[in-house]
């Protein structure tokens, strides 16, 4: 007797696969390398996608620039409008980045008045109106893309780049939970995570808001302060120093931690080598020891170019020193190493910024990246054995699965083990060719895989089994 069905394994949530340098690269393994990197290894962010003339930041085609540039990440900024609709912006006004006009013309950052008509928040903007903006670029100039809401956006990645994890740096609490009910909705949970600022939610209640999706901890030296002095953290400790320390490790045991940015932004050569220093280098210094915390830091990179920074809303322009922390009860910041990207390197496990050739050569000079074209991406490095097949990205991986599933008619379980898993990734497509054992005490059951294609939509693989029965 011969019969056969279709069982149905969720990918991701069971079989995990390992990947080597030399190969392509996941987001969810990104995520696991941001908290425990290798010695080689650092994980690149490319801030707002690759701009460049004609090509906007934050825009599907810096998005694509990003992913041709080999950057394993891309961070983008959240902000919604006066419907409560998500955009992708780093600005809290339409001026500097998009094709809003008033009376005819555009908004022009060194020149016209940041609170002007030209330059509206996006808070006080309806989505229909956003939608029929398109973006600008660095230098003010019109370009072909239309502004598309932040769904839209995260909808493109997840068809044109599934390798890429997509980090979002949350410009307002209200933000979380529908950022989070996107994110689920579109089934990307391991492609995702959001940065949150430490001042956003107590650690007992963030969760509640993020639904145990994975994030990251902002922390600025000005937030510090109110943590400190706040009379229910007085139970955390005598000092200012261990009420932080300890309220900081509130986050770390949370679902979907992965690591924070801590708010040193001064270094110092000394003979261990690079090290934080300044008011607020406790928070390295303690939570650098432990495992499993990964850190991050922001590379600073004039965004007006010579002149400095444009602020918040567009004008230009700012000095980075106007941007250093201050605190009352651990003192300022006296200086921001945050342009020197090498010190930057040298001292977190992913750094993010605005300027990806800059980045990527440091890298590549500091030995954290080999020479590479974007058909060679680069990946997530692990301590087990892979072999890379010659010319093909080829993985022989060992996976080990201990999974019950009901057959259709609801008469066994079967137990199923994965000996070998060969993952093959051409042209961004993704498929499995899986061995499989399956352990039955009533049967004799064998199965075979030959190939399954991911679809660009679907993170499910398809297993056929095969029952002979001698009756």
């Amino acid at each position: 007797m011969y019969s056969s069905l279709v069982f149905i394994v969720p990918l991701l949530s069971h079989v995990v696969a390992v990947y080597n340098c030399g190969g392509d690269y996941y987001g969810i393994k990104t995520k696991e390398a941001m908290a425990n990197p290798g010695p080689g290894l650092r994980i690149l962010v490319a801030h707002r996608g690759v701009e460049g003339p004609n090509c906007a930041e934050s825009s599907r085609c810096s998005i694509d620039k990003a992913a041709e540039a080999a950057f394993e990440a891309i961070e983008l900024d959240v902000r919604q409008d006066k419907d409560g609709m998500l955009w992708l912006t780093h600005d809290t006004r339409i001026g500097r980045t998009t094709s809003f006009r008033h009376d005819g013309w555009f908004f022009n950052p060194w020149r016209d008045n940041e609170f002007g008509p030209k330059n509206p928040a996006y808070s006080d903007m309806h989505s229909w109106q956003l939608s029929m903006l398109h973006y600008r670029d660095k230098d003010g100039h019109l370009t072909s893309e239309p502004l598309r809401n932040l769904e839209s956006q995260l909808q493109f990645i997840k068809f044109n780049h599934r390798h890429m994890l997509v980090m979002f740096d949350v410009k307002s609490p209200a933000v979380v939970e529908k950022l989070a009910a996107i994110i689920r909705k579109l089934r990307m949970e391991h492609q995702t995570l959001m940065k949150i600022p430490i001042w956003y939610f107590r650690p007992q209640d963030l969760t509640r808001h993020t639904g145990g999706l994975s994030f990251t901890l902002g922390i600025e030296g000005d937030w510090l302060d109110a943590i400190a002095l706040d009379p229910r953290n007085r139970v955390l400790g005598r000092t200012p120093q261990h009420r932080v320390q300890n309220y900081i490790r509130g986050y770390i045991h949370l679902p979907g931690f992965v690591a924070m940015e801590p708010p040193a932004k001064q270094f110092a050569q000394t003979r261990r080598g690079t090290v934080p220093v300044g008011p607020f280098a406790f928070v390295d210094n303690y939570f650098g020891s432990m495992r499993n915390v990964g850190f991050g830091r922001f590379h600073s990179v004039p965004t007006a170019g010579r002149q400095g920074y444009f602020d918040a809303n567009g004008h230009c322009c700012v000095a980075l020193r106007s941007m250093m922390s201050k605190s009352k009860v651990f003192g300022n910041q006296q200086w921001d190493d945050r342009e020197k990207v090498t010190d930057l390197l040298k001292t977190a496990y992913f750094v993010t910024s605005d300027d990806d050739r800059g980045l990527m050569s440091a890298a590549q000079n500091m030995g954290f990246r080999r020479g590479k074209t974007p058909e060679s991406r680069p990946c997530v490095p692990d301590n087990d054995e892979v072999k890379l097949a010659k010319g093909t990205e080829l993985f022989n991986l060992k996976v080990e699965l201990d999974d019950e599933a009901e057959l259709d008619d609801g008469t066994d379980l079967l137990k199923l083990k994965v000996e070998l898993d060969e993952i093959e990734a051409n042209d961004g497509s993704h498929s499995l060719k899986l061995k499989l054992e399956v352990d039955n005490d009533e049967n004799d059951n064998k199965s075979n895989v030959d190939e399954v294609e991911l679809e660009d939509d679907r993170d499910l693989l398809e297993v056929e089994l095969h029952n002979d029965d001698d009756d």
